[in-house]
C-alpha cells in the first residue's frame, strides 16, 4: 500500500467536524481504542494512516468523497456588507433580490439574468447600475456580470438588513410552516433536558449545513430553497395571564 499522508489543514478540518458534531478527543480515543495524546497527534497532521483516516471519517458518518466536497466547500469564505451597502439594500429590496440571484448563479450574462426576474430589461439595468455603484458587481464585455465579493454574505449583527428583514422573514416562514408536517409543542423539561436537546439541535443544524454545502457542489437540478428553524426556549403562553373575572 502506498504511503498516504494527510496535511495538517485537512486534519484541522476533521477536528472542526468533530467539534461541530459534539465529538471530543476523549470520545474519539475511546471509539478508536487509542490514547488521547494519539488522537491529538493525528489531528495535528502527524502519523495519520489511511486506515486511521477512514476510521475518523466513519466516526463522523462521512465517506472520503463527502469529506473532499466538504473540505473544498469549507475553503469558501464569507463577506460582510459595508454599512453603506446594507443601508441601501435595506431600503431597496428589489436590488437585494437581484444581487441574491447573482450570488446564486455566479458570473452570468445580462440576458441570462433576465430569465430569473419578472422586470423589464430597463429596470434590471437600473438595478445593476446601483449594484455597480455599491461595488458589489462589475459589468464586463459582452454584458457579462461579475460578482465582486467572495463567498457567502453575512449581515451586520443588528444592522440595517437584520432590522429590516429578520422579523418579516421569521413571520413569513413561521406562517408557511404551520402544516401537518410541522411540529410545535409546549413541554415541561428539566434544565438537564434543555442542555441535551440544544446539543442535539445543534448537531442536527450542522448536519443540515453539511448537506447544503454538498448539494451546492453537486448537480443543482431539482434543488429548491428550504427554511429550517430550530428553537427551544422558556415559554409562557400569554393567554394564561389573561383570565378575567366574569
Amino acid at each position: 500500500m502506498p504511503n498516504i499522508t494527510f496535511s495538517a489543514r485537512i486534519m484541522t478540518f476533521i477536528s472542526a467536524q468533530m467539534k461541530s458534531n459534539g465529538i471530543t478527543q476523549k470520545d474519539a480515543a475511546k471509539a478508536l481504542r487509542v490514547s488521547v495524546p494519539t488522537v491529538k497527534r493525528w489531528l495535528s497532521g502527524r502519523g495519520v494512516s489511511l486506515e486511521v483516516f477512514n476510521a475518523l471519517a466513519e466516526m463522523l458518518d462521512l465517506d472520503l468523497d463527502q469529506i473532499s466536497i466538504l473540505f473544498k466547500q469549507n475553503e469558501t469564505t464569507q463577506f460582510t456588507y459595508t454599512l453603506e451597502q446594507e443601508t441601501f439594500l435595506a431600503k431597496h429590496p428589489s436590488a437585494l433580490a437581484v444581487f441574491d440571484i447573482l450570488l446564486r448563479q455566479g458570473h452570468i450574462k445580462m440576458s441570462h439574468l433576465e430569465k430569473f426576474t419578472k422586470v423589464s430589461s430597463v429596470s434590471l439595468r437600473k438595478y445593476l447600475r446601483q449594484l455597480e455603484q455599491l461595488k458589489l458587481i462589475e459589468r464586463g464585455t459582452n454584458d457579462r456580470l461579475k460578482v465582486l465579493p467572495k463567498g457567502d454574505p453575512a449581515w451586520i449583527p443588528n444592522g440595517p438588513l437584520q432590522k429590516q428583514f429578520r422579523k418579516t422573514f421569521v413571520q413569513n416562514f413561521s406562517s408557511d410552516a404551520i402544516e401537518p408536517k410541522a411540529t410545535l409543542g409546549i413541554f415541561d423539561l428539566s434544565p438537564e433536558d434543555v442542555v441535551e436537546i440544544r446539543s442535539q439541535l445543534n448537531n442536527l443544524l450542522n448536519h443540515v449545513k453539511r448537506r447544503s454545502r454538498m448539494s451546492k457542489m453537486g448537480d443543482s437540478k431539482g434543488q429548491r430553497t428550504y427554511g429550517v428553524m430550530f428553537k427551544i426556549a422558556e415559554f409562557e403562553w400569554e393567554i394564561l395571564r389573561s383570565v378575567e373575572e366574569i
